[in-house]
């Protein structure tokens, strides 16, 4: 299962410089915001001109815009070919969800 990669990967991402702005599907070191805990993430959409950038956990699934300040190169021993992303992509097939304003 996915944890915050804590130990070297923390240590090395509070260490490490911010790096240059990242372009869409780049995969990074990214800061989340509710723990200030770094995790692998995938940039969506990046607006360098607003310091904007879209990320999803990519061992979680969840996502948050960050500033580059929040953004860390990723070591190649934290990669998706050394270790696979943990969080999937999917869709329900013929699933309608209700009305917001219906009462359920």
């Amino acid at each position: 299962a996915a944890e915050p990669l804590g130990s070297p990967f923390e240590r090395g991402a509070a260490a490490g410089s911010a790096l240059a702005p990242p372009r869409r599907n780049a995969v990074v070191r990214a800061q989340f915001t509710a723990d200030n805990t770094w995790y692998r993430a995938r940039i969506e959409l990046a607006v360098p001109d607003q310091d904007q950038y879209h990320v999803r956990y990519v061992d979680y699934g969840n996502a948050e815009v960050l500033p580059l300040a929040r953004l860390r190169a990723l070591p190649d021993a934290y990669n998706a070919a050394a270790l696979p992303f943990q969080a999937r992509l999917a869709q329900l097939a013929y699933v309608q969800a209700p009305p917001l304003d219906a009462d359920y």
